[in-house]
């Protein structure tokens, strides 16, 4: 059977040895956010990608600093991969795009004389924990040693299997998520969101709006571990930046009337809004507070394209903190190699970032292999390839600015998440998103790029 055919099976439930009220509110959060944004699922249609030059293949070798000892070392070797994305449910838009990332980074490494990627495709069903944990366990029972996965491995159900057959499993679509750090076999390939762009977020708000001192929050009612966690943190970064949370209001997932909520916030006489929400509810919030008259900035942790065609002009000046990638943004060598060799592969530019982030995580597994192969150990152990990792966790990115330098992307070996991953703010100017601050994970290395239009 091929690997890009090799989709798992409808599957049965598994339980989680984790924060459950937490963990839940998250799956909840997740679950929400597909149907409002993303719509039905699709079949997965375009992830299929086709071959790259033997050109861009020896492209991508001198990139990687690769010698032919180094591509000896694999030369006729199959890497028995895992994958577990969304390939059904709400969310599988996201997922097909992961497959994307990942298929182009398996025809490049074929193209650059490296190893064949026997990858096994498994369905989480849009982050339903009970088919995240059965696909791990699949993987686990067929021997896989390694494995992508995605939504913060499912959030954490998918950790007891990874542990019981110590597999090795990498996360570049939502990370280690800040609660799940430091697992066993368990790393995230993705800043933490909202925590890693917190402090930096708002340093920039203080920075072009320097009298802001009061900052509202309104955050989804998730329940109180959610909410308490998650309002620390906000407020932690906040007063980094000598600023004031100076009160919540909780929200229900899927809200689309805020007048209460603004109101609320009028009481408070914020200078700020911080919006610890995802989806359409923040393209909901946005409009109502700019046709109520308020101009205060406001900040939120991300922004999908679904938001554009609600929030209207009132998009515009709208901030958000995260690691974001998009070509214009990262004109690192190996971000523009990724940006050819998709065009070439699939007759169009990439779109997303869960495209890049999976191609990245390939380019990884490869380099993970090579580690292994030339030391002597067995691709077939999971330990294997987490010590491999452990030993040297730094890997090259397609995230980075610098037009002569390959980025990279650090993780650290007690939490299993990126000490060195860019991150940064991005401002919504005539529909479209422009950086306007850098900096990296966790608020070091702040660089203003643009003084914000609303400031």
């Amino acid at each position: 059977m091929n690997s890009e055919d090799r989709d798992g099976p409808p599957v049965a439930g598994h339980g989680r040895r984790i924060s459950r009220s937490v963990a839940i509110a998250m799956a909840a959060l997740l679950t929400v956010f597909g149907l409002v944004a993303c719509g039905g699922g699709n079949k997965n249609k375009g992830q299929q990608a086709g071959n790259v030059s033997k050109a861009s293949g020896k492209e991508l070798v001198k990139l990687l600093g690769y010698t032919n000892k180094d591509l000896k070392a694999l030369q006729g070797k199959t890497i028995n991969l895992g994958a577990i994305l969304a390939l059904s449910g709400p969310e599988s838009a996201h997922g097909t795009s992961m497959r994307r990332g990942l298929e182009l980074a398996k025809k490049d490494i074929q193209a650059a004389g490296g190893p064949t990627l026997n990858i096994n495709y498994q369905d989480h069903k849009s982050a339903d924990p009970q088919a995240g944990a059965m696909a791990a366990r699949t993987l686990g029972e067929s021997g896989h040693a390694v494995t992508l996965t995605s939504y913060e491995f499912v959030f954490g159900a998918q950790l007891p299997a990874f542990k019981r057959y110590k597999m090795l499993a990498i996360d570049p679509g939502g990370g280690t998520g800040g609660l799940f750090n430091g697992q066993d076999f368990a790393w995230g390939f993705r800043g933490i969101e909202p925590d890693d762009a917190l402090k930096g977020g708002w340093h920039y708000i203080k920075q072009t709006h320097p009298n802001v001192k009061r900052v509202g929050q309104i955050i989804w009612d998730l329940g109180d571990a959610f909410v308490n966690a998650l309002t620390k943190k906000t407020g932690d970064a906040l007063k980094a930046n000598g600023m004031q949370l100076v009160g919540t209001v909780r929200s229900k997932i899927g809200t689309t009337d805020y007048s209460d909520a603004i109101s609320k916030l009028r009481g408070m006489n914020v200078d700020a809004v911080h919006l610890n929400m995802a989806g359409l509810d923040l393209a909901y919030f946005t409009k109502q507070w700019k046709q109520a008259g308020l101009k205060q900035p406001v900040l939120g942790n991300e922004f999908l394209p679904e938001m554009q065609p609600i929030a209207g002009k009132s998009f515009e000046g709208y901030l958000y903190a995260v690691d974001y990638w998009q070509p214009q943004d990262d004109p690192n060598p190996l971000s523009k190699l990724f940006q050819k060799h998709f065009k070439e592969s699939y007759g169009k530019a990439p779109t997303s970032f869960y495209e890049a982030n999976f191609y990245e995580a390939g380019l990884a597994i490869w380099e993970l292999a090579r580690r292994i192969a030339e030391s002597g150990g067995d691709l077939s152990s999971g330990p294997a390839w987490q010590k491999a990792l452990e030993q040297d966790p730094t890997f090259k990115s397609v995230y980075g600015s610098d037009p002569n330098k390959v980025g990279i992307i650090k993780l650290d070996p007690k939490t299993h998440s990126p000490v060195v991953r860019p991150d940064g703010v991005w401002e919504i100017h005539n529909g479209k998103p422009v950086q306007v601050a850098s900096f990296n994970v966790g608020g070091g290395g702040f660089k203003v790029l643009k003084k914000a239009a609303s400031s």
